[in-house]
């Protein structure tokens, strides 16, 4: 994997670190014996395959990311956007291992725990809890592969998505996760499971772009009868994680009919680097999913870091005139031009965030309901664990 330092030379941006942990979200001794080493609970191979948004297939095994004519073929391909890698291992056997055993823990913390309509059970807000779950999503090897797939730089979302656990019991007849499409740009999704001799417990996505008309399609799904346009993807065994752009394209995870244990599957939230690329994440969804107080905090954070980093790019990267002595040598306008350029942008960016935080604004994108067969937003309906 040394082709990712060469391809991202310069580490990767990561958000600012909360310099509080929001009540009963404080570190736990239970979690202190976990140290992370990359070099020990990471055990990365490329995936067999990448799919783009025409949903056209490029194999790995056809190109050397080495090779820099065949990084600049991979970025062609990736133009119109990732759909989503075929399965690859992510994890050791180690990293499986103590990833199983935070599970466990957390299962007897309360506030970690929610069970809802759509999520009935999952596991959130670790990242405050654990050095290890922190050190692990603000790994520089994990968030250049995700970046590889994305086309662009990725940083981890927020310390309360930091490695969401989604717990399916075997014979519940509940579906892991309803058809949705993400509320923010990227997720590595990563089973921990043993498969093999899960029935049920799928992953499966819609090979279309972000189609809302698609809920008929997806509706008609049953157990006897899946449309060839929904594609399952098989996990080999633990460890395994599949990449994907869920904001794009729909998806869901069946409910585990049979299996020896229950299925964990981990998923790693990824945004964009670049403040002034558009970001895919929706207040609304978690909102409705997490502790309002902690929700409203993360975002009036992730908004702010975004401004200023915008404003940095004014104050430390741009000069009086932005001449290049190629061809702007002498034109005074382009430094006046970005600069009223960027304070729009980021007046843009705290404008938007003042509306969704206050309420004016609502930027709910939702999920099937099962029982309606409609689109529904996240108001964290509890139900019975």
């Amino acid at each position: 994997m040394d082709f990712l330092d060469k391809i991202f030379p310069k580490e990767i941006k990561i958000a600012p670190r909360p310099n509080y942990s929001p009540e009963n979200y404080n570190k736990l001794a239970e979690f202190e014996k976990f140290k992370y080493d990359a070099n020990i609970h990471l055990d990365i191979h490329l995936p067999d395959y990448v799919i783009n948004l025409k949903f056209e297939t490029l194999y790995m095994k056809d190109i050397d990311l080495n090779k820099n004519e065949d990084y600049l073929r991979f970025r062609k391909f990736l133009e119109p956007g990732l759909a989503f890698t075929a399965p690859f291992k992510v994890f050791s056997e180690e990293g499986v291992k103590v990833l199983r055993e935070i599970v466990e823990i957390s299962k007897s913390i309360p506030q970690v725990n929610f069970f809802t309509k759509r999520h009935p059970w999952r596991i959130r807000g670790i990242g405050y809890m654990s050095d290890f779950i922190r050190d692990l999503n603000e790994c520089q090897k994990l968030a250049k592969l995700a970046s590889l797939f994305a086309g662009t730089s990725l940083s981890p979302f927020t310390y309360f998505n930091y490695s969401h656990f989604n717990i399916g019991v075997p014979g519940s007849g509940k579906k892991v996760d309803h058809w949705h499409l993400d509320s923010v740009g990227f997720v590595m999704v990563a089973i921990l499971s043993d498969c093999e001799n899960m029935k049920g417990g799928d992953l499966q996505v819609l090979k279309r772009d972000r189609d809302w008309s698609a809920i008929d399609l997806l509706n008609s799904q049953n157990d006897d009868y899946t449309p060839e346009e929904i594609l399952t993807v098989k996990y080999p065994g633990p460890g395994y994680a599949v990449f994907m752009q869920g904001s794009h394209i729909f998806h869901h995870v069946t409910s585990v009919k049979e299996a020896t244990e229950p299925r964990i599957s981990l998923i790693h939230s990824y945004m964009v680097s670049n403040c002034f690329e558009e970001d895919s994440t929706k207040f609304s969804t978690f909102k409705g999913l997490d502790p309002e107080h902690i929700s409203f905090m993360e975002f009036a954070r992730l908004f702010a870091w975004r401004s200023s980093e915008m404003l940095d790019e004014l104050i430390n990267r741009t000069d009086f005139d932005e001449a290049n002595s190629q061809d702007r040598k002498n034109d005074r306008s382009k430094g006046k031009e970005k600069a009223l350029s960027i304070f729009k942008m980021a007046i843009d960016e705290l404008t938007n965030a003042y509306s969704l935080l206050n309420g004016e604004k609502d930027d709910t994108i939702g999920y099937i309901d099962p029982e309606t067969k409609q689109f529904r937003g996240y108001d964290n309906e509890k139900v019975d664990s």
